[in-house]
């Protein structure tokens, strides 16, 4: 079971900031996928394609300690190599190693 610790003295957020919160999430500037490949038919491939063909003026982020290059995007190693701040990061990776990739998010 995974658990999450949050502050307790962290004010909850205004009704504009939950609305901000959620733009961001359905209009992200910055995307990250981690677990981004070119293998055919898997998710991470079939993410950054669909990302890529309707980017829209996004940066998209390819995530995988494994290859140099996905789809033509440089691949980092981890989340935290990224270059700059990520608006939404998707997780393509085995189950087994989604809790750490959360944790790293």
């Amino acid at each position: 079971m995974i658990t999450f610790e949050t502050p307790t003295s962290k004010p909850k957020p205004t009704e504009q900031k939950r609305w901000e919160l959620l733009r961001t999430m359905f209009h992200p500037k910055t995307v990250a996928v981690i677990g981004a490949t070119e293998r055919k038919a898997s998710v991470g491939s079939t993410v950054v394609t669909n990302l890529l063909k309707d980017a829209q003026g996004r940066q998209i982020f390819a995530v995988n300690p494994k290859h140099r290059e996905a789809h033509g995007l440089r691949c980092y190693p981890t989340i935290a190599d990224v270059p700059r701040g990520v608006d939404l990061a998707v997780i393509v990776t085995p189950a087994a190693t989604t809790p750490s990739v959360i944790q790293e998010c």
